[in-house]
């Protein structure tokens, strides 16, 4: 059985509980049969499967059917209730690369919509669909998800950047004042699918918390998380890729377990399985960082060491002797010379 696609993080459904009701303590009947305790939600990153989140989704249809309710969800989920993909669709370069982000990391906001995105003239096109979801949902979640993505236009623009279209398929509802407030005057209801249309010009502008180093920082984090729900055994990638994002002192085995939300007893048994250890990845890592920075001849040694997580120089270089049966220093001037012969 594949596991794409079948655990989610629970703060999607938080931010949504508390948009109806702030009080956790008044979510019994929105989480009545999803095995979830309004407690465990303290923990954005709490992993929940595909039914437990169809189950709460149920749950807020049926004890809150007004037609605006999922619009109200999708403003939930705003920048700031979504964590680290919040952060990196905010700091991105330009809208473009926030879409391309998006769109890349939807398994951390709704995995059951697929979200595609074309350019026709002038207008960018965003089509949402969620044909693998039952029936009974598609709409719900294609109107909350629109919503979101409308509001985080806003959100990184300012007021005024509407879509210049949005199409429903639901009908004309009685009252479009929910409507009208996130998506602007051009509506289409009964249409044969769900779209926004906004200016093509749009995607050059800048978001208002565009940050190159926050948003390579959240880059990796997005891809950490999205790799735990997509391989939630295959902690070897997830490990290499908090390890080469860590300078200076190195996490410990239990703090890489508390990340990936396990305990250290099945991190170490899953390494083991695979023929790997702890210890053997923080090897190759710092191994192939030194070696790394070593080629450079304007680098230090204390730098190098500092990088690699070494807490003294005596530390590195006997390590480095190891690993290479060479001196840092030796190698150092090695691959410089090497280097120089190849140049002339």
């Amino acid at each position: 059985m594949p596991v794409r696609n079948v655990y989610r993080y629970a703060y999607a459904i938080t931010s949504c509980a508390r948009a109806i009701d702030h009080n956790p303590d008044n979510w019994n009947d929105l989480l009545a049969g999803t095995g979830i305790l309004s407690k465990q939600l303290q923990d954005p990153y709490l992993r929940i499967d595909r039914v437990q989140e169809q189950t709460f989704f149920r749950n807020v249809m049926r004890h809150y059917p007004a037609p605006a309710t999922s619009l109200r969800l999708g403003q939930a989920l705003g920048l700031q209730n979504i964590g680290a993909l919040g952060y990196m669709l905010s700091s991105s370069e330009t809208i473009a690369q926030a879409i391309a982000l998006g769109r890349s990391h939807r398994n951390l906001l709704l995995p059951g919509v697929k979200w595609k995105t074309s350019q026709k003239g002038a207008q960018v096109i965003h089509t949402f669909s969620s044909p693998d979801e039952p029936e009974d949902l598609r709409d719900f979640l294609c109107e909350i998800a629109m919503a979101a993505i409308a509001t985080h236009g806003d959100q990184m623009l300012g007021k005024g950047h509407s879509p210049d279209k949005t199409h429903f398929k639901c009908s004309l509802p009685p009252d479009r004042a929910e409507y009208l407030n996130i998506f602007g005057d051009n509506l289409v209801f009964g249409a044969g699918t769900y779209i926004l249309s906004y200016p093509a010009t749009w995607l050059s502008k800048e978001p208002a918390g565009r940050d190159y180093l926050t948003a390579q920082s959240m880059i990796n984090l997005c891809k950490l998380l999205s790799a735990q729900l997509y391989n939630e055994n295959n902690f070897v990638v997830a490990i290499r890729a908090i390890l080469r994002t860590r300078q200076g002192k190195m996490p410990t085995l239990g703090e890489i377990a508390e990340l990936l939300l396990v305990s250290s007893r099945t991190l170490q048994r899953s390494l083991r399985n695979r023929h790997y250890s702890f210890r053997r990845l923080l090897y190759e890592e710092r191994r192939a960082r030194a070696l790394a920075l070593l080629a450079s001849r304007e680098v230090s040694m204390e730098s190098v060491s500092e990088a690699c997580g070494f807490e003294n120089l005596r530390s590195f270089y006997e390590a480095f002797q190891r690993w290479t049966g060479w001196s840092p220093v030796a190698w150092q001037n090695a691959n410089h010379r090497v280097a120089t012969k190849l140049q002339t």
